[in-house]
């Protein structure tokens, strides 16, 4: 359970960083925006479901 919950974290802390440089690049410019909103918003779906299932994990895990 400890190696799943490890790369739970691990997937979370690469979504959060490829958030963090991903989104202020399309909000640079309203055509880049408009191409990649979509992905935009599954990046933040699929960052949520991460934050949801490290606290389920989190739970078994301590």
């Amino acid at each position: 359970m400890i190696s799943l919950f490890q790369f739970l974290l691990f997937g979370f802390i690469a979504i959060s960083f490829a958030l963090a440089v991903f989104i202020p690049i399309s909000f640079g410019n309203y055509d880049t925006w408009i191409k990649n909103k979509r992905l935009v918003f599954l990046g933040v779906s699929v960052w949520f479901s991460f934050v949801f299932f490290l606290g389920i994990s989190n739970s078994f895990v301590s």
